[in-house]
């Protein structure tokens, strides 16, 4: 019977609301900017991140027009109950995000904190080391700096393993706020560094390990 129905009517409620909307545009879209507000100002976590707000802007436009069409006597709902039922949405999506910073930094920091963690002596060969043990698999080099160790990671490294999955600019422009990527003097996000794999100098990217593993995320 259920199947019937929706087969039958389905759609029936928007049409209508649809109709009302039509009818008089310049006052509903009003009435629905007062509700998307009135969602945001009750709802607006401090300190949220934009992606945070962006979707907190879809639940607030899905309360409004719950709302509205609510007020129209279309749904036979509470008056209430479209604001309630987006609020119940929203912090749920808010829970099972972490919290309202950003969510790519954050699992990008994180990720890069786990490959240092996992692979920072054995992926990088020590720079003047005496012994020269062989590094399988190496994806940079690692110096002790001031009682801290930087690491010196090659290009492709970078991309394909530390921030795999991750926009590169993007995850570049997280990780030298954070201050864990140190740039060139020019600003540049790889440096010239001298490294025992070329006579040369070689463009790489240098971590901070004291930032990386001290920092906060």
């Amino acid at each position: 019977m259920i199947c019937k129905n929706a087969e039958s009517y389905h759609g029936t409620a928007g049409k209508t609301f649809l109709k009302h909307i039509v009818s008089d545009i310049p006052s509903a879209t009003n009435q629905i900017r007062e509700l998307i507000d009135q969602f945001k100002k009750e709802n607006t976590p401090p300190n949220a991140d934009g992606q945070v707000l962006r979707v907190l802007n879809r639940f607030a436009l899905i309360a409004a027009a719950g709302t509205f069409v609510t007020s129209l006597g279309i749904t036979g709902w509470p008056d209430e109950e479209a604001m309630w039922a987006a609020k119940q949405c929203f912090e749920a999506w808010l829970k099972e995000r972490g919290g309202v910073s950003a969510q790519e930094s954050h699992e990008l920091l994180k990720q890069v904190r786990r490959y240092f963690e996992q692979h920072g002596d054995a992926r990088f060969s020590i720079i003047g080391d005496l012994d020269e043990q062989k590094t399988i698999n190496r994806v940079g080099y690692k110096k002790l700096i001031d009682g801290e160790w930087h690491f010196y990671v090659l290009p492709e490294g970078f991309k394909q393993e530390v921030i795999s999955g991750f926009d590169t600019q993007v995850s570049i422009s997280i990780l030298i706020e954070k201050e864990w990527l140190i740039p060139d003097s020019n600003g540049k996000s790889t440096r010239a560094e001298n490294l025992p794999c070329s006579a040369n100098t070689t463009r790489c990217y240098r971590f901070d390990g004291s930032k990386v593993f001290a920092d906060d995320i």
